[in-house]
């Protein structure tokens, strides 16, 4: 049997099979959430070039020579008091305390490395070193220490530091940390929160205007949920490769951002030249054959000219730009396979219905006019 490839045949032979196709891109959504939940999106917060700039050589030359601490897991906590000063012994109380706590931190903090102002004054041979770590009023002080592991490994177990530092606050005094670590939790869950924000504004405005442009609730629904589709499969095919490669925790933005807006524009074109053609005269499988052989073609023609332009990113010799390259890349490809072959199977499924809550008779518009249709299907261009 002979294998239809272009976009025409994809359209035509998932439509005949519209429960395998819809069967299989099912399955391809529950292994994303199997990956995912038992690998995760592994990505990671740190940049790194691929070649050696300028700026990182200079670093490197300062970190040989001892004159800077290029530590991404080094954290300040700032001990703050309100009234009081580092004189008074319930600040004292206070910072002995959060030293206490941090120190019992174990597997997250390095005990050694939390740095104590009243050890150090205590201490004539070391006694010079604290007055680096108090305010010029006296109501501040700084508690130098160090993240057990990398800068990922940290980050990870971030969480579990700052509650910690949380639950050590109140009664007039307030504990904070500044660092590279604290940082790019702050940046994780601004992320995600903006991220969560996004999908819903995003996918409430879409479904408002095609709503409008459809003036039909289903085939408004279709072009969503294909975005939704692509997104999530995307999602699990990153998770295989983060444990290949250090990937940017920006990928998984990337991927939702330009998976909402190709995912919903691509399904858009197909969904409405197939309702065109079933407007024209066109039996349901012959309108998603055109549909396959014109708007589809075009689809596919828009996601291979996105993907050449994002090949100009993987030249950037910086990791962060690499992964979002990556991201954009992977969800247009599975967009575009998803709009060549799902949505001719939804199609193929609902008929009439995706004009739902309005009722239009196309099959019967179709036999009634099937005489004068100015189309003869056999010259139709069938894509690729």
């Amino acid at each position: 049997m002979k294998i239809d490839f272009s976009t025409a045949g994809l359209a035509r032979t998932s439509a005949r099979h519209p429960w395998w196709t819809i069967g299989a891109w099912v399955a391809l959504i529950a292994l994303s959430f199997a990956i995912m939940g038992s690998l995760g999106v592994k990505t990671t917060t740190e940049i790194n070039f691929t070649n050696n700039p300028e700026a990182q050589a200079g670093i490197d030359v300062l970190v040989d020579a001892g004159l800077i601490d290029d530590n991404p897991t080094d954290e300040t906590v700032i001990v703050r008091g309100e009234g009081s000063t580092v004189d008074d012994p319930a600040f004292q109380e206070r910072v002995e305390q959060v030293v206490s706590s941090l120190r019992g931190l174990d597997g997250v903090v390095i005990p050694e490395t939390v740095v104590n102002y009243y050890e150090l004054t205590a201490d004539p041979a070391t006694a010079n070193l604290a007055t680096g770590l108090v305010s010029a009023d006296g109501a501040t002080l700084l508690v130098p220490l160090t993240l057990v592991g990398t800068l990922d490994e940290a980050t990870a177990k971030a969480p579990t530091f700052l509650q910690e530092l949380e639950a050590q606050e109140g009664g007039g005094y307030e504990v904070m940390t500044v660092g590279f670590v604290s940082i790019g939790e702050e940046n994780n869950a601004i992320a995600e929160e903006d991220l969560i924000q996004g999908e819903i504004l995003g996918i409430s405005a879409a479904l408002v205007i095609l709503v409008i442009v459809f003036a039909a609730l289903v085939a408004a629904g279709i072009p969503v949920i294909l975005a939704i589709v692509s997104i999530m499969i995307s999602f699990g095919i990153t998770a295989v490769l983060g444990q290949i490669w250090d990937l940017s925790f920006f990928i998984t933005n990337m991927i939702t951002m330009i998976g909402l807006a190709v995912g919903i524009d691509y399904a858009l074109f197909v969904v409405e030249r197939y309702r065109e053609e079933r407007r024209r005269g066109r039996a349901k499988t012959d309108a998603i054959g055109v549909a396959g052989g014109t708007a589809s073609k075009a689809v596919a023609f828009s996601g291979a000219t996105v993907v050449l332009a994002l090949m100009g990113m993987f030249l950037l010799p910086a990791s962060i730009f690499r992964a979002l390259a990556l991201g954009a890349t992977i969800v247009v490809l599975v967009s575009v396979l998803a709009t060549l072959t799902l949505i001719p199977a939804v199609l193929s499924l609902l008929g009439d219905k995706i004009d739902w809550p309005r009722r239009r008779n196309y099959e019967a518009y179709a036999k009634e006019h099937a005489a004068d249709d100015p189309h003869n299907l056999e010259l139709v261009y069938k894509g690729f």
